[in-house]
């Protein structure tokens, strides 16, 4: 049986393409914007330790992260089955009454109501 806890979280699983989209939207507006500076080639020569791999690979990260965070919070429940449990009190005179029975003893301990009378 599976099961689960949070189905409404899901929806926002949705926000993955918008991630995509938003990335592939910053990449393009940054590859203008050094365009405007000058030419691409003497720019990377000037910043040698910038990486596009690097970049990608944290992209790739956050949205892994983010996709395993959301099902943390949706809570998948595989094998398990909910039942109701009706729990019975024993009151503390039950109790020592059933403690003296099991001791072979006689319960000479006065009732609830009688208690409750003084």
């Amino acid at each position: 049986m599976f099961q689960l806890e949070h189905k409404y979280y899901l929806y926002t699983l949705g926000f993955i393409p918008v991630f995509v989209l938003i990335y592939f939207l910053l990449n393009i507006w940054r590859k203008r914007a050094l365009k405007s500076y000058g030419d691409i080639l003497v720019i990377q020569q000037l910043f040698p330790d910038v990486s596009k791999a690097k970049r990608f690979w944290k992209f790739i990260l956050f949205s892994f992260a983010f996709a395993f965070l959301i099902l943390g919070i949706v809570n998948p429940q595989v094998g398990t089955k909910l039942e109701e449990v009706k729990r019975k009190l024993l009151t503390t005179s039950r109790l020592l009454k059933l403690r003296l029975k099991t001791l072979n003893m006689k319960p000479n301990v006065p009732s609830a109501t009688e208690i409750m009378e003084k």
